[in-house]
């Protein structure tokens, strides 16, 4: 799910979250260039309490913009990588 705090109020994910997972997400955006460490924080918890693997990127588009975010200033660590592989050979 990417973006999840830019799609409405962060609360209404605990609506929605439930059957979104149920009919297959495996992850959900955490690490963002424009989140907030409080962001993060509330994002990794739900993804932890939705077994969900914390993904995420910087979202760069090189429009160099002031303060832009580059691809290496802010990401997942790379063990989402073999969480996200091993969620793919499940599904197959």
């Amino acid at each position: 799910l990417a973006h999840p705090i830019e799609v409405g109020d962060p609360s209404d994910l605990e609506t929605i979250l439930p059957s979104l997972r149920d009919a297959g997400l495996d992850g959900i955006e955490v690490y963002y260039g424009n989140y907030s460490e409080p962001h993060v924080s509330f994002l990794r918890n739900i993804a932890e309490k939705y077994n969900l693997v914390a993904c995420g990127g910087s979202d760069y588009h090189a429009f160099s913009t002031p303060n832009e975010v580059e691809p290496g200033d802010v990401g997942p660590p790379i063990e989402v990588l073999d969480l996200l592989t091993s969620r793919n050979k499940n599904h197959t």
